[in-house]
């Protein structure tokens, strides 16, 4: 999507997550990762709604056009935008309030559908707290890719099979303490291992009973990441058996 209509110097990377209680697609320019200096003080979002069955290709394809207009007329640094069923937002730094007057210009015909907001962002927090993606949303890409392995060859994704989630920690005491936590939510603790030339040497299996439904998965791994990083470790990866679909005679 807005990967093709970028600079071609920027980093773009997109990521599944949830905006407002919705289910959303997220692009971020990663240009500004770690020289978020570089970016200007003043945020501003730019939301562009669809009709009432959601935003359509036209629409966004509009709304895409809109955005380019806005990065040509004005010197707004362009850092990303969320996209949910309904609507989509561009996000970009704009050096002062000023930006308003030609944003005003350029949505006047279509205000009904678009809406904007500038406000003061010194420490680029939005961009580094919600845009930037942690652990938690970096791995639901990476679900992606492994369940689209599954699908290509044959998996039927309804099937309930056990995910196994292979976990890692620093320490024996920080793997107990995140298994005693991780049954209280749900999951099965199966066999520990210790390899000690890791970083994170003591290991242990989680195991969940689940579909291979991306929404189900990246909810198991965001849960998963966010108690083994109370206690310094990390999901390395999860596995499962594949069932092939059944094939009527």
């Amino acid at each position: 999507m807005a990967k093709k209509d970028v600079k071609p110097m920027s980093v773009w990377y997109e990521y599944d997550w949830h905006y407002r209680g919705a289910e959303a697609l997220y692009c971020v320019n990663l240009t500004y990762d770690g020289r978020e200096d570089d970016l200007f003080p003043v945020l501003v979002s730019v939301t562009c709604k669809g009709g009432r069955r959601g935003l359509s290709d036209g629409e966004y394809a509009r709304y895409e056009r809109l955005r380019d207009k806005l990065i040509k007329l004005t010197k707004i640094q362009y850092v990303g935008l969320i996209e949910t069923h309904d609507a989509v937002t561009f996000f970009f730094y704009a050096e002062s309030h000023d930006v308003s007057e030609i944003i005003d210009k350029v949505i006047r015909h279509i205000m009904d559908k678009v809406s904007y907001d500038c406000r003061m962002d010194k420490a680029h927090e939005f961009y580094k707290s919600i845009l930037i993606p942690d652990a938690a949303k970096m791995f639901t890409e990476q679900n992606r890719l492994h369940l689209r392995v599954f699908e290509k060859n044959g998996d039927c994704m309804y099937a309930l099979r056990k995910i196994n989630y292979h976990m890692a920690f620093p320490s024996e005491s920080a793997r107990l303490l995140f298994e005693e936590e991780a049954r209280l939510s749900g999951f099965a603790i199966g066999e520990a291992s210790y390899v000690p030339e890791q970083d994170c040497p003591h290991g242990v299996l989680v195991i969940k009973m689940s579909k291979l439904i991306k929404a189900d998965i990246d909810e198991q791994t965001t849960r998963l990441i966010g108690i083994a990083q109370k206690y310094g470790g990390r999901l390395d990866f999860w596995d499962c058996v594949l069932i092939p679909k059944r094939h009527r005679l």
